[in-house]
């Protein structure tokens, strides 16, 4: 996981002049966890780390374990930079939902509080947490403390014995191998979402607002998009105005291409409007990619 993190961040970062290094210490490689979420964490907090740290500064991953009882072990990731830090008044506010303290390295505000909060909560429902130092103008360390299982078998054996229990596994044969439409603003979101389904063998197409997907489903081939992910809370146009302005078009593909709304809300009057939008179903956020795959896998 940690070297897939490496890869995927490197030129990222090191194209804007700052070093950055992986150090580890890692007696008990095979754990027990949700390695995408795990992964989700870690690229939130390299993301804001690489934005609010300028050339010539680092950024450093530190990975060390300490054993605990009952065959299990606490690892911590330490991701410490030499960004602008933040003042002591926002550390008290750091994991609130919309959260974000402006600096003269970045003046953006999109995306990066949800995802704090997001991943803050992700590592309370793991049992672990997510710890910060930081002092302004000198920088800033995130440790993630993730306690776990540890795993006795090989990981292939481990695949081998959870394979069968995936349902509906049919449903993922690659003749299902959608051209998929993300539209998302939160540009971490994004990424990760498109590399699950690049993984997965499917062809995606990224959106930024819902005026942005308007535009590329406009301007697509008619029949070129099997399945929209929407974002709902967006600038500019949001998910339930993209998606009736798509199923307002005239065209047979509006009326039949699958919208699928990607929401943290649970109200029902917020199904409702989705729903009288045009939009078919819906995902909730943080994404379950389990259930993500088998909705793909029924369209």
């Amino acid at each position: 996981m940690l070297d897939n993190l490496w890869s995927m961040q490197r030129d990222t970062i090191c194209t804007r002049g700052i070093s950055f290094t992986i150090e580890k210490d890692i007696p008990y490689p095979c754990i027990v966890g949700d390695e995408v979420r795990v992964k989700q964490v870690l690229m939130n907090i390299l993301s804001n780390a690489a934005k609010f740290t300028s050339e010539g500064g680092r950024i450093t991953v530190t990975v060390t374990q300490q054993a605990g009882e009952d065959h299990t072990v606490t690892t911590r990731f330490r991701v410490q930079d030499t960004g602008c830090g933040m003042s002591k008044e926002f550390l008290n506010h750091i994991f609130d939902t919309f959260t974000q303290e402006r600096n003269k390295i970045s003046s953006s505000q999109k995306g990066t509080g949800l995802g704090m909060s997001i991943s803050y909560l992700l590592m309370k429902q793991m049992g672990g947490d997510i710890l910060v130092e930081s002092e302004l103008d000198k920088g800033s360390c995130f440790t993630v403390v993730l306690p776990a299982a540890i795993c006795e078998k090989k990981p292939l054996d481990v695949v081998k014995e959870t394979a069968p229990l995936l349902e509906d596994k049919e449903l993922l044969s690659p003749s299902k191998r959608h051209n998929i439409l993300v539209v998302e603003d939160n540009e971490l979101n994004a990424e990760i979402l498109l590399e699950i389904l690049r993984e997965e063998g499917f062809t995606v197409t990224h959106a930024e607002d819902g005026q942005k997907a308007l535009q590329a489903f406009q301007a697509s081939q008619l029949g070129e998009f099997d399945v929209i992910l929407m974002d709902v809370q967006m600038q500019v146009m949001n998910g339930y105005e993209a998606a009736k302005a798509i199923r307002g078009l005239d065209r047979p593909d509006a009326k039949t291409v699958k919208i699928f709304a990607c929401t943290a809300n649970f109200f029902r009057e917020d199904r409702e409007r989705a729903i009288e939008s045009g939009m078919d179903d819906f995902l909730t956020k943080p994404i379950d990619v389990a259930a993500l795959l088998k909705k793909l896998g029924e369209v």
